[in-house]
């Protein structure tokens, strides 16, 4: 029942998971933000910057802001982003990339605190214990280190003096900038955001230096960037390695060259040979051979038992008007095994006839433990080393697949791509892989149009990640052995290869062989042979159906006997003139009648429940910017800041 609710809820938890993370990209790349306008509480009456621009595309800022408070006011905060979206023309074509910046902090002219919030640097000046005076006047001096820029046909300066993010107005902007290395006959673009759009202005660079002066009143979220190209190699920064990418890709070839050595090593262990079978295994009931045939115990695999007993003469199937019932005619003997005997006595309660209506507490305690007592009895019949094997190499596939999302987007400086979202993504990677194996395990009871379905939903699921994740994450210049795209399908390779193994082995009496034969007789037996078979033992139909029921191959084995005929059993009293398949329909309907009956009684049972809390951490949105500036902030550094 459980595993059945797994198959049937999981692939929609699944693919709500993944509408989940496309919903939380989308939300976080375009949903509007709250802008509250602060102008009325406080007012930058004035903001200097300069800007020492270091061959190592590092930049000393010196910043001076004025402030005139209107309310009372502790003193004022700088953000300044981590994770950048910086887009960029390059030969007439838009192209975008991420940025990770480091900053550290210098000096100021007041008390302050600095530390990292929801993806920013934060810069917080003044006293909690104290006010700032109506007019205050703020210093401070970081250095910024922009690393590569990733581009190979130019080195650019693009950096956001002014950030689009501050609350207020800001009046009387000032910027200087000095380049270490020589610049002669440099033009500089800065952009001016205003509501109409952003102002362009064009200065010269002399002598390494060039200034700027803004004397109107910027508005609250525009700022002013500038924009300037040098010749590739103008700033020696310290190219990304490819270490990390190399250890990926290492590791998952390591993967694959073990999960492949582990495959050729065991492909042909405890290898099945099915026996030549005409008859119902002795010693094996029904629901053994369930659970042999795919390491499930199903209510199927109970209920084939009412067959099963009432053709070795243990009960009798009474066919009413609108009903069926079973009547006891022996009690349960030695030749019952123990879970056996439980269920039986458990169905007829001391009584001559079983209540199917009614839930049977007993019938429900009965049932659960005999899916344990099967279990364990049967446990013997599959390799406990290979299960292992398996469930360790999906493991480690979704532990690679998670390490891999995270460490790449850290170097991409994605930041969306959090902690968190990277564990979801291994989780659900996992569950996909288990339940993939879970399907291989029960192939042969299922059929074909749901083997392929589920196979379908999970493969899309894994798809649907790894082509999101591709998308997001892969950057030729970041990822030059295209980490991102081949080793997620290199490694997958183990995991189809895993799945494939066996995991069941033989029995001192090759009792899984006799299943496997038995399968293969209901399967290609031909008319003249069962013809023989029946002549040898009428009720040979009855016989073998509950194992066809168990083994999922009942319509096969009900297909054979279309132009037999099948003697009535003595154990079946029909309410009216049936015969041959149509008496076999009805016998069936006994079993599916008993499967009712079991999920009345188990409903009795309440699982328990276990809670457990935990806390994940926060995660942030992707990173704003665009081409241009002043309005949107293009550019590195930038930010913005408020009162507090």
């Amino acid at each position: 029942m459980l595993l059945k609710t797994i198959k049937r809820y999981t692939p929609i938890i699944f693919s709500g998971a993944i509408v989940l993370f496309y919903a939380l990209i989308f939300i976080f790349n375009i949903s509007p933000i709250e802008r509250p306008d602060n102008s009325n509480e406080y007012k930058i009456t004035g903001y200097d910057v300069e800007a020492f621009v270091q061959e190592e595309n590092k930049i000393l800022i010196e910043e001076k802001i004025d402030v005139n408070f209107l309310v009372s006011s502790h003193g004022i905060f700088r953000k300044i982003p981590i994770y950048q979206k910086v887009q960029f023309y390059d030969n007439g074509k838009l192209k975008t990339k991420n940025y990770k910046t480091n900053v550290v902090l210098y000096k100021s002219s007041h008390e302050i605190d600095f530390y990292t919030s929801n993806d920013y640097f934060v810069l917080q000046l003044g006293s909690a214990n104290e006010y700032a005076n109506p007019i205050e006047t703020y210093k401070i001096s970081y250095l910024i280190d922009l690393g590569d820029d990733k581009i190979t046909n130019f080195d650019q300066f693009y950096y956001n003096f002014i950030g689009n993010q501050w609350d207020t107005t800001i009046s009387n902007v000032n910027i200087k900038i000095k380049f270490e290395k020589a610049v002669e006959d440099k033009e500089i673009t800065f952009y001016v955001g205003t509501s109409k759009g952003d102002i362009i202005f064009q200065k010269q660079i002399t002598n390494s230096e060039v200034a700027f002066t803004y004397n109107q009143t910027l508005l609250p979220y525009y700022g002013i960037t500038g924009r300037t190209v040098f010749e590739e190699g103008f700033f020696t920064t310290e190219k990304q390695t490819i270490t990390l990418d190399i250890v990926l890709f290492s590791s998952s070839i390591v993967f694959v060259i073990v999960g492949v050595l582990i495959y050729f090593k065991n492909k042909n262990k405890n290898k099945i040979i099915p026996t030549v079978e005409f008859k119902a295994p002795k010693g094996i009931t029904p629901s053994d051979a369930g659970y042999i045939i795919d390491k499930n115990v199903s209510k199927g695999d109970i209920s084939a038992l009412i067959v099963y007993w009432a053709n070795k003469g243990y009960l009798k199937i009474i066919e009413e008007e609108n009903n069926i019932k079973f009547q006891k005619l022996k009690e349960a003997d030695e030749t019952f095994k123990v879970y056996e005997r439980d269920i039986f006595n458990s169905l007829f309660d001391g009584n001559e006839y079983a209540n199917l209506n009614k839930k049977n507490i007993k019938l429900a305690n009965a049932i659960s433990l005999a899916k344990q007592g099967i279990k364990f009895e049967n446990s013997k019949y599959f390799s406990n080393g290979i299960t292992m094997i398996k469930t360790t190499i999906i493991l480690l596939f979704s532990v690679l697949m998670a390490t891999m999302y995270y460490l790449i987007a850290d170097k991409v400086a994605l930041k969306f791509f959090s902690i968190f979202i990277c564990i979801l993504i291994g989780l659900i990677i996992f569950l996909c892989c288990y339940l993939l194996n879970y399907l291989y395990e029960r192939k042969l009871t299922l059929s074909k149009i749901s083997f392929i379905f589920f196979q379908v939903i999970i493969y899309s699921i894994l798809l649907a990640i790894y082509s999101s994740c591709a998308y997001f994450l892969y950057e030729p210049y970041s990822n030059p052995l295209m980490v991102t795209i081949f080793v997620p399908l290199i490694s997958f390779s183990t995991i189809l290869l895993s799945v494939n193994l066996n995991n069941k082995i033989e029995g001192e009496n090759k009792e899984v062989g006799k299943i496997f034969g038995l399968r293969n007789f209901i399967l290609n037996a031909e008319k003249d042979r069962i013809e023989v078979l029946v002549e040898e033992n009428p009720l040979i139909f009855y016989d073998i159906l509950p194992y066809a029921y168990v083994l999922g191959i009942t319509k096969k084995w009900i297909k054979k006997f279309e132009q037999i005929e099948i003697q009535t059993p003595t154990w079946y009293i029909a309410s009216g003139s049936l015969a041959g398949t149509n008496l076999s329909l009805r016998v069936l309907s006994s079993m599916y009648l008993f499967n009712r009956a079991i999920l009345n009684s188990q409903a009795l049972i309440k699982p328990k429940i276990r809670h457990s809390k935990g806390n994940f951490g926060d995660f942030g949105g992707l990173g704003g910017g665009s081409i241009g500036g002043g309005m949107s902030g293009g550019g590195f550094g930038g930010g913005g800041g408020g009162r507090w």
